[in-house]
């Protein structure tokens, strides 16, 4: 039986060790990169939902009142009521799909109702149908959908190995 390596195996002093860079290092590659992408995607997924909570708090620190008027209900088009407001004496149009307090509900709310639209005073045409802090994401939920995301996945990874080791060879 032959041992694991002789000093003759080693390189001298200033050389570099002869491994190509080839097929057994890209094999390596293939059968990490499923296991990295498992655990990118739901990190991924948890900072975009960071960010955008971060930009609806942004939103409601900074938003403003008016006073607007239901124009349009739109049942089968994602529940989305349009409704008109004024800022500055330019006039302008919102179709929102979350209408909440303090306004009526979807099914309550009627054309001609008046409703509170909040809205981005620096950018007026921006604005939402329900108070901004009622829209903000739950940053819990975000976990639990990227640890469900990542628990999906790795088992998908699992059970298609069989798979990955015919198209591999």
């Amino acid at each position: 039986m032959r041992p694991t390596s002789f000093r003759s195996e080693l390189p001298a002093a200033g050389q570099a060790i002869a491994r190509p860079f080839g097929p057994s290092r890209a094999g390596v590659a293939r059968r990490i990169l499923p296991w990295v992408l498992v655990w990118l995607l739901p990190a991924g997924l948890v900072a975009f939902v960071v960010a955008n909570q971060y930009g609806v708090a942004e939103f409601a620190r900074q938003a403003r009142t008016s006073t607007g008027t239901v124009i349009a209900r739109e049942p089968n088009n994602h529940a989305i009521v349009r409704a008109i407001y004024e800022v500055d004496g330019q006039t302008y149009e919102i179709a929102d799909s979350f209408i909440g307090p303090p306004n009526p509900d979807f099914e309550s709310v009627r054309t001609g109702d008046r409703v509170t639209v909040y809205y981005d005073p620096a950018r007026p045409s921006k604005g939402v149908l329900a108070a901004p802090d009622a829209r903000t994401p739950d940053l819990g939920f975000a976990l639990l959908a990227a640890l469900a995301l990542s628990t999906l996945l790795t088992v998908a990874l699992v059970a298609s190995r069989p798979l990955w080791r015919l198209l591999t060879g």
